[in-house]
């Protein structure tokens, strides 16, 4: 890393200074949810309030439907839905912790939300935050029209509405005399609004008192309850009850107690804490506690007033709610910030659970993440996060890549497969029903028919060039199962490859081999036609092939005619069909133009055209511009004209591109215009597309040097702009958007523009084009590393490009069946799979859930296995360390803590020195005593797993003067943090007994579970022992720590960052560095040996450097704030790693997988990854943290310049793209400084605000270009590449 300031290193180099953050999963922890009618007064909506973001949803009889996800700039403190007098709409009202307001309403016309009117209600004259376990109190009153906040101590914020169009009249504020304010609510039936009050005074009594807003002077009088009335210790809810019976429900934890005007009733409850509660209607109130219990309260009336209070004290359990939302018919929505949400449904009957609650819906929530590892199981370079999630019974592992997850239905070991199709058993037929494998020397088609059974089945494998062996996944007694089997298909030739197959119109199948094309019925399965190539007798393009009408002979070897003939025969290399039309590449380096004849059931020569080069790949695009995926059924031609795009002439890196219009018109199946692409072995050539009929060539696309070889191509609209895909022999991505062209026009605009190339694999890639349920087009690239390119309904037109979760794909089809028409077959290396796919969509989700609280996680590369600390969730129970299997996530061996003792960290680390080269996971614990404020005693334990004998145990051991908070390896040594020291050990092996080496200080017996299904030892393995080296002390609590080389960063929970360094001579910890400004730390990073990542309790994100350059060793001594960012998140951990997948060395120059990189254009240029030093290696990798609301983020580090083109097109957003509800982003985004003084961020980069302008409308596109005085095209390009590292 570069010894002094950032700025005076290369401009072209990755600074881990300057940083682009942006968010890869939002938060889906739900803090706020309320029903309203808020798109339209005749809808009803649930909507869920999510930290910086609110989601509105549709309740519908067929579930809940989102129609908006609203992003807030500040985190959201309270949410309210209101409905003045005589509207039928309501309106939403937001207050954010920074004491910024706004109200919104739904424009039914424009369909989006709007702003009614919106400001601050910060003063500088408040007093400090109000501290409650509830958080800042916000309340309505609609019949009165005000709106009262509690935010600080002592102070009531009042906004008063006019009643009959909703503005804000004017904003006061009044004076409470009850500082201690646990809970108020506004009281119904009253002339003026009444305000009830929970409490508490000095001696921890509470109260209950009530008073009556004043309009006039803006004060506090007493309100409608003349005495103050003393309630249960526990009390710390307040319901209102609706009129006309009025008052308040206490809401205690062993009781519950109705008060009005004149008196109370009472009633017992089971004791429990409660969390949450929600109205049925005036009679029935619905509780949650902790535990995730439902209480339900009935009042008994005659009509007139209250006569008794009912506890019905367990329906059943549920997540653990943070709000309850009655939505109705008896369905209740549970929003949580412990585990996911949920929407349940009351019964009137026990189910078999026994309990009256029937879960109907899951809403995943990752939050909170406690603790991550970011691993690469599958080894295909991408990585996958494991997150520690959820709380107490809701605990759970959260497996979380960027990819699509293909779920097999069935499974066929398959060697040599190079090719696979599907078709239909007719033209009409909306689903697959054979699948034709291709081999080097014999075609092989399985067809799928019904028997009894359950899922999918393959059955009576076949056998390619050696001998297979079979697997199937098991079908469900009952029903009908759908088994893939193989048949004969008579017409087909089964004893050559097939280069190509797919349906024809008429009920026709089409074979394509290297010696004929067969046109085989889809009835009887024989032979109609054939076509085969006949050598030209010279060299006039215009010679026609032979055509074959061969009803009657079905012998394969017919085509073979011509083999024994002296001279070579004439084959067919490539093929491609779509429609009636039909391509085909022969050895002679020429190209024929077929057509189908519906009515003969031929096909007839149209053209043929002599080219002087190999072709490798062909693809034809026809009206409409769609592509048939897997050979399956094409779509027919739309009669509808389509008007011609004209475009401007652009030179594409650096080479003139040559084309002319061409007009699509209702005659195309008569004139058959159209495109071919074709892909050459010489790569300057790279690509020609040709017209039809007349096979002109109107465009040549050059792919660089002769070894870039164009392997596969696709045309495809994705999105709304038609493209062609190039697979290249490299492994590389690249793509083209398509121009249409007037075939008469003089002018020459390019046919090919926006050119766009990404490294996937190293393998050649194979596209096949499909569609799914909704319509939308994408392309599987398949390779070593196969890749789904898209378009998404959000980014406009940007292309993106999602991994899948399978290795070595050579082919892909789709195969629509009736149980499951999203099927997809895919051709591996040694398998054939029919399976589904999940959800296009950045992040994909898979949740193991344990029952048990996950408190840390490791992983250990070289046994394949995760250690997870567990706590237990019933009392008495003791808590555990877990071995998970790395690939199924299944516990297979465990290990009990002692009575009181808890995990508090641990590690996967190998010792400096260890003759054995043995991995060992090592982990910090604490013994929790009920008479001890802090724990005064843990341990270090080291642990092995050997999964050849699946034994797992305890080799050494080391007790702490409390609790070991963290662990970090240190060149081969382990670092822990153990309350305010830092202590350093090392690892010494011993070969002495191992009842020899327990370690004294420790004087505890180890205990392991002993079980039939999990195995353990016990400590009588030990290997060696820890030996303390070194310590360093001074701080309050060590709470994080982070190394790189022989420095180690402490983050201290009140003194911020200090920087130790190890030096071996003295073998010694010394302070070299410290942050002196007062910093309450949840986690940090080492981005290199001089910078530092850092997040803090006001939820800031921050950078901290060494000050290298000046002499001053009193500043040498002091880090030094560079960047400051409201990041608006708690975070728990850094870890370093990416979600996307790593790029070939070759690639990385220029790619952006770690860093943040740009090409060079306008001034904005950037070396890559690759182009950095070795010292900024560390800098280039990406880090990611999680927070307790379900964020994932991603910090990148960036180059100067690329730093200042980001930071002009974050300040040009600012200006074009305004807030919801006016709130301002520069405000959100600004960092309150120890002094309580906010200055705006830098060095940071906001990717979020940042990448929205790849999904804005054009007209703000250009707004945002006239600023910046650039192009959009060249604007989007760099956003693009920055948008790469999540």
């Amino acid at each position: 890393a570069p010894k002094e300031s950032v700025s005076r290193g290369r401009m072209d180099t990755i600074s881990p200074v300057y940083n682009y953050v942006v968010t890869a999963h939002r938060p889906t922890a739900v803090t706020h949810a309320i029903q309203c009618s808020f798109t339209s007064p005749s809808e009803r909506n649930l909507i869920l309030g999510k930290c910086s973001y609110f989601e509105v949803l549709l309740i519908t009889k067929d579930g809940l439907i989102s129609i908006t996800d609203v992003p807030i700039y500040g985190r959201i403190a309270t949410m309210m839905a209101f409905r003045l007098p005589g509207h039928g709409q309501d309106h939403l009202f937001i207050c954010t912790e920074r004491y910024s307001f706004c109200v919104l309403m739904w424009d039914t016309d424009s369909q989006r939300i709007i702003t009614r009117y919106s400001g601050t209600i910060q003063d500088s004259n408040l007093h400090r935050q109000a501290d409650n376990d509830d958080g800042p109190i916000g309340l309505v009153d609609q019949v009165h029209g005000v709106i009262a906040l509690y935010l600080f101590e002592g102070v009531l914020k009042c906004l008063r509405l006019n009643k009959k169009d909703g503005k804000l009249i004017k904003t006061s504020q009044m004076r409470l005399d009850d500082c201690n304010v646990i809970a108020m609510c506004f009281l119904e039936g009253y002339a003026r609004p009444a305000l009830a009050v929970l409490y508490s005074d000095p001696q921890d009594l509470i109260f209950l008192k009530t008073y009556t807003l004043s309009t006039k002077d803006d004060s506090l009088e007493k309100g409608p309850f003349r005495e103050v009335v003393p309630v249960e210790g526990g009390a710390s809810k307040l319901i209102p009850v609706p009129h006309p019976f009025g008052g308040v429900l206490v809401i205690g934890s062993e009781s519950v107690s109705y008060i009005n005007a004149k008196g109370r009733l009472d009633a017992a409850m089971d004791s429990c804490k409660i969390e949450c509660w929600e109205m049925i209607d005036r009679e029935r109130y619905l509780l949650g506690d902790v535990d995730g219990n439902l209480v339900m309260i009935l009042l008994r009336h005659d009509s007139k007033q209250i006569k008794a209070v009912q506890i019905e004290n367990s329906l059943g359990k549920t997540v653990q709610a943070s709000t309850l939302t009655y939505l109705d018919n008896a369905y209740v929505f549970v929003g949580s910030v412990s585990g996911d949400s949920t929407l349940i449904r009351l019964t009137t009957t026990k189910n078999s659970d026994g309990n009256y609650i029937d879960l109907v819906e899951r809403f995943p929530n990752l939050g909170p993440i406690l603790d991550f590892v970011v691993v690469d199981l599958d080894r295909q370079g991408q990585g996958m996060m494991v997150c520690c999630s959820g709380v107490g019974k809701d605990g759970t592992l959260r497996a979380v890549r960027n990819g699509i997850g293909i779920t097999p239905d069935a499974t066929m070991e398959v060697l040599g497969m190079c090719g696979l199709w599907s078709l239909s058993e007719d033209t009409s037929s909306p689903y697959d029903h054979y699948l034709v494998l291709s081999f080097a020397a014999q075609t092989i088609v399985m067809a799928l028919t019904e028997q009894k059974g359950g899922s999918m089945e393959v059955e009576e494998p076949v056998i390619g060039e050696s001998d297979r062996k079979s697997s199937s996944s098991d079908g469900a007694e009952g029903g009908m199962m759908e088994v893939l089997e193989q048949v004969e298909v008579s017409g087909f030739d089964n004893v050559a490859t097939t280069i190509f197959a797919t349906n024809l119109i008429a009920d026709c199948l089409l074979q394509v081999t290297p010696f004929s094309c067969r046109v085989v019925s889809c009835k009887d399965l024989t032979l109609i036609s054939t076509w085969k190539p006949q050598p030209h007798n010279n060299n006039n393009n215009n010679t026609k092939q032979t055509q074959v009408d061969n009803n009657n002979d079905t012998n394969a070897m017919d085509d073979r005619e011509g083999a024994t003939e002296q001279r070579p025969p004439l084959k067919i290399q490539k093929a491609y069909a779509e429609g009636k039309m039909v391509i085909v590449a022969l050895t002679n380096n020429s190209l024929v133009l077929l057509r189908f004849d519906g009515h003969t059931k031929t096909l007839k020569e149209i053209n043929s055209k002599a080219i002087k080069e190999e072709v490798t790949c062909l693809s034809l695009v026809r009206r409409p511009l769609t592509t048939s995926g897997g050979g399956g059924t094409a779509k027919a031609p739309s009669d509808q004209k389509q008007k011609a795009m004209s475009v401007e002439g652009k030179r594409q890196g650096g080479m003139e591109v040559e084309a002319r219009e061409l007009v699509h018109d209702a005659k195309l199946d008569d004139t058959f215009e159209g495109l071919v692409a074709v892909g050459l072995w010489d790569g300057k050539k790279g690509v020609m597309v040709l017209q039809l009929p007349s096979l002109a060539v109107v465009a040549t696309q050059s792919l660089g040097g002769q070894d870039q070889i164009a392997r596969s191509l696709a045309f495809c609209k994705l999105g709304s702009v038609m493209r062609v895909l190039i697979g290249m022999g490299d492994g590389h991505l690249v793509s083209f958007e398509l121009r249409r062209f007037y075939s008469k026009t003089p002018t020459q605009p390019p046919l090919l523009s926006s050119q766009n190339k990404v490294a996937l694999g190293t393998n050649p890639v194979s596209l096949t084009c499909f569609e799914n349920k909704e319509g939308d087009w994408h392309v599987m690239a398949c390779c070593d590393r196969p890749t789904v390119a898209y378009c998404a309904k959000n980014r406009g037109n940007r292309l993106l490009y999602n991994n899948v979760n399978l290795r070595q794909v050579r082919s892909m089809a789709r195969f629509r069946t009736p149980s499951c028409p999203e099927a997809l077959a895919f051709a591996t290396q040694g398998n054939l799979i029919v399976g589904t796919a999940d959800a296009i969509q950045k992040l994909h989700v898979s949740t193991i859930r344990l029952n048990e609280q996950p408190r840390r996680i490791a992983y250990q590369k070289e046994t394949s296995s995760f250690l997870v600390t567990c706590e237990a969730v019933n009392a008495g129970e003791l808590n555990h360390l877990r071995i998970a299997d790395g690939q199924t996530f299944e516990w297979v061996a465990s290990i009990p803590l002692e009575k009181n003792e808890t995990a508090a960290s641990n590690i996967s680390i190998q010792f400096e020195g260890s003759k054995s080269g043995v991995a060992y996971f090592c982990v910090g614990t604490a013994f929790i005593l009920p008479n001890e404020d802090e724990p005064t005693k843990g341990r270090v334990l080291v642990l092995q797993y050997q999964p050849n004998k699946n034994v797992f145990s305890i080799v050494a051991q080391v007790a702490t003067p409390g609790t070991v908070y963290c662990l970090e390896a240190l060149n081969g040594k382990l670092v822990a943090g153990i309350n305010s020291h830092v202590q350093l050990y090392k690892w010494e092996e011993v070969q002495s007994n191992a009842n020899n080496n327990k370690a004294p200080a420790a004087n505890m017996d180890m205990k392991v579970l002993d079980s039939p299904d999990i195995k353990n030892s016990s400590s009588n393995s030990i290997q060696g022992r820890l030996v303390p080296v070194c310590s360093h002390r001074g701080h309050i609590v060590a709470l994080n720590l982070s190394s790189y080389g022989e420095y180690v960063v402490v983050g201290d929970m009140m003194k911020s960052l200090s920087l130790l360094m190890y030096t071996e001579e003295s073998k010694s910890l010394v302070e070299i560095a410290r942050d002196y400004t007062n910093k309450w730390m949840t986690a940090v990073t080492m981005v290199d040996d001089q910078v530092y990542l850092g997040t803090e309790d006001q939820f800031h994100l921050f950078s901290s450097r060494r000050k290298l350059a000046t002499m001053d060793d009193q500043e040498r001594r002091r880090l030094e704030t560079v960047g400051m960012f409201h990041l608006g998140e708690f975070v728990n951990r850094f870890k370093k790693g990416s979600l996307v997948m790593h790029l070939p060395e070759r690639e990385s120059k220029g790619s952006g997988a770690g860093g943040v990189v740009a090409a060079g254009e306008s001034g904005v240029s950037g070396s890559g990854v690759g182009a950095a030093s070795k010292s900024t290696s560390s800098a280039s990798t990406p880090h990611l943290f999680a927070t307790i609301n379900g964020v994932i983020g991603v910090v990148a580090s960036l180059t100067k310049r690329q730093y200042h083109f980001l930071k002009k097109v974050e300040g040009a957003m600012e200006r074009v793209v305004q807030g919801v509800g006016g709130l301002s982003h520069r405000r959100f985004r600004a960092y309150l400084t120890p002094d309580n003084r906010y200055e705006d961020s830098k060095y940071f980069v906001d990717g979020d605000l940042v990448e929205k302008y790849l999904s804005l409308d054009p007209k703000d596109m250009q707004k945002v270009a006239k600023i910046l005085k650039m192009d959009v095209d060249v604007i989007m390009r760099h956003i693009e590449t920055a948008a790469r590292v999540h």
